[in-house]
């Protein structure tokens, strides 16, 4: 993680340092008590922009900027642009690692600094991702999960963590488009005391769909049982009616109640049948996926 400093011993409060900046469009998550206390934080960023904000934290007597793994261009503009603001206000220099610089040289070398820790840092995701699996990265909207298959899509290098900068701003985005009822996962405990994550889906709505372990399908008739399906099951059987958002997070465009039953039909039959491989889309026969409609108010 990259961080800058300003000593300062007490600091700025975080309205009058955010009032200093040019951009009007800032959003904080929440905003530490005046002054400042120590270790309280907040996050910064620009909706549009940015792809995971600036960390702004009290430690000791310096006021700390950091500079998140997969920031967008923006976000790296920002942070400097906070250290600026602290080292003017404060009337103390600017620290990185044991250094002092000035706005001037920090932005000279945005480019080639921002690059080189795009790559770094997606060298020690692909990294963890090979050894732990799937990662999150929190984000001011949504977290975005990072697993083989997504990093796969991107590529390696510096144009792959600008790929995958590319879908960390569309999953903030994700909630805003006006299209898509963003669906809530419940938890529940399995037999063996796992915590399972599950979802209902309904005909006739456009979901995104959030990371889930289960889908709770209303059963493919008026008189059957709502029926719990690996959600990894109903993604399969869409084929290409299911839309990932990232490694785990699925958009599902509406389905008529005739489609609707077909998907649930086919849900019990290959349970039932226990068989292995991958089940073939039952969609193959559907044709592409509609636009979806704006949602309508309720």
């Amino acid at each position: 993680m990259v961080e800058l400093a300003v000593d300062c011993y007490a600091p700025p409060s975080a309205i009058q340092l955010l009032s200093t900046l040019e951009a009007s469009d800032l959003q904080v998550d929440e905003l530490p008590a005046d002054p400042w206390p120590p270790e309280a934080s907040c996050l910064v960023w620009r909706p549009g922009f940015s792809s995971r904000g600036v960390n702004l934290v009290r430690e000791g007597d310096a006021l700390v900027i950091r500079f998140l793994p997969f920031g967008a261009r923006a976000d790296w503009d920002l942070g400097i642009a906070l250290a600026a603001a602290a080292a003017e206000l404060c009337g103390a220099p600017i620290r990185r690692g044991e250094e002092t610089c000035t706005p001037a040289e920090l932005s000279e070398t945005a480019d080639a600094d921002w690059a080189a820790y795009l790559e770094h840092s997606l060298e020690d995701l692909s990294g963890f991702v090979a050894a732990q699996g799937t990662a999150w990265l929190e984000g001011y909207e949504r977290v975005t999960y990072v697993g083989p298959r997504l990093l796969g899509e991107v590529g390696p290098g510096l144009a792959g963590a600008q790929r995958l900068i590319e879908t960390i701003q569309a999953v903030q985005r994700a909630d805003q488009d006006g299209v898509h009822f963003p669906a809530r996962a419940f938890t529940l405990t399995g037999d063996d005391e796992r915590q399972l994550r599950i979802s209902p889906f309904a005909p006739e709505v456009s979901y995104l769909f959030p990371s889930l372990d289960l889908i709770l399908l209303r059963g493919a008739g008026p008189d059957e049982e709502p029926q719990a399906t690996a959600a990894s099951l109903v993604y399969e059987l869409l084929g290409a009616w299911a839309r990932w958002l990232d490694e785990e997070q699925v958009f599902v465009p509406a389905l008529s109640p005739e489609r609707y039953a077909e998907l649930c039909a086919a849900c019990l039959a290959w349970e039932a049948a226990e068989e292995g491989g991958a089940p073939s889309p039952i969609s193959a026969g559907w044709g592409p996926p509609p636009t979806p409609e704006p949602l309508r108010p309720l």
